[in-house]
């Protein structure tokens, strides 16, 4: 059963100080990427979709995965299969957009795929700025990270927040209340 709560990795890194450029993201939009195998809720994957709204669909993404509303989980409706670092009404217009790569650690050998969410609150230009940090070591090892300088907050009353996981079908999931620490795992 997915949990969320806080955890550490390594904090917040920066993908712009690895060189990583940002891939555009409209409104309402999905980007999916094929990865090496990776571990969540027990089922192996190898694709994860990132949504402008601030939540990944493990397996990947369809329009009908895409919602600016976010949902309590665990919640049987689509999306499913969600890691909601910043479930709220997202926009990647006129905003850097999503950054994607993978990090190594020399030390230890293990690899994550990271991808940084740097997207306006919509109707805003009120940039969010978090990260999905996903194992790909063999072991299901997810993270989200914030950047504690500038922690992404509550957004307005009427936009709605889900910081949380859920499973393959949305029968089992779990948030945290209001916005988010540092690092959540």
């Amino acid at each position: 059963m997915p949990s969320v709560a806080p955890g550490s990795l390594f904090g917040y890194l920066p993908m712009s100080d690895f060189g990583i450029t940002p891939i555009t993201i409209g409104d309402e939009e999905a980007l999916n990427f094929g990865i090496p195998e990776f571990t969540y809720a027990g089922e192996t994957y190898s694709t994860v979709g990132i949504t402008s709204n601030g939540y990944a669909v493990v397996g990947g993404a369809e329009g009908a995965d895409v919602l600016f509303v976010p949902q309590d989980l665990p919640d049987p409706a689509r999306p499913n299969n969600v890691l909601a670092p910043y479930w709220t009404d997202l926009d990647g217009t006129g905003a850097p957009g999503i950054f994607a790569a993978f990090i190594g650690d020399s030390e230890t050998g293990e690899t994550w795929f990271v991808s940084e969410w740097q997207v306006n609150l919509w109707g805003t230009t009120e940039l969010k700025t978090f990260q999905l940090w996903i194992g790909l070591n063999g072991s299901e090892d997810i993270t989200y990270a914030y950047d504690p300088t500038d922690l992404p907050g509550d957004p307005p009353a009427g936009y709605g927040l889900t910081v949380g996981a859920e499973n393959l079908n949305g029968s089992a999931g779990d948030e945290i209340a209001g916005p988010p620490p540092r690092t959540c795992g």
